[in-house]
């Protein structure tokens, strides 16, 4: 994987994170979960995304456990910063292969933003 895109949002509590990326039974005209519905795509490589409900506190610290945060992690900081995101408590990755146009989506019950593609080096 050598670039991987990053999404920082904001949903109710865990269990609403998981219910949106639960895996729906799904026939070949559904998407397999909420967040492949958001992202425009039936389906993913689940194995290529990773996701937590970071809860409050600090974000550097929070984020720099998941897999290639030494690649990446001043570089959503400062994006973070900027957008003024600081105070979300989720964090997405996913393959930039599986996502040919990767945006930003708010609902009733939660927000997820698109930070951009960034470096994923081992």
């Amino acid at each position: 994987m050598n670039s991987v895109h990053i999404w920082l949002g904001k949903f109710d509590d865990e269990d609403a994170l998981k219910s949106y990326f639960q895996e729906q039974v799904k026939d070949d005209d559904a998407p397999l979960n909420g967040f492949a519905e958001d992202q425009g795509v039936l389906s993913y490589d689940t194995d290529g995304v990773e996701f937590s409900f970071l809860g409050s506190g600090d974000l550097k610290a929070q984020l720099s456990g998941h897999s290639y945060s030494e690649s990446y992690l001043e570089d959503v900081l400062e994006v973070a910063q900027d957008r003024e995101l600081e105070a979300m408590n989720t964090f997405v990755m996913a393959s930039a292969d599986d996502f040919p146009e990767p945006v930003s989506m708010t609902a009733g019950d939660y927000e997820i933003h698109y930070l951009g593609e960034f470096s994923a080096a081992p």
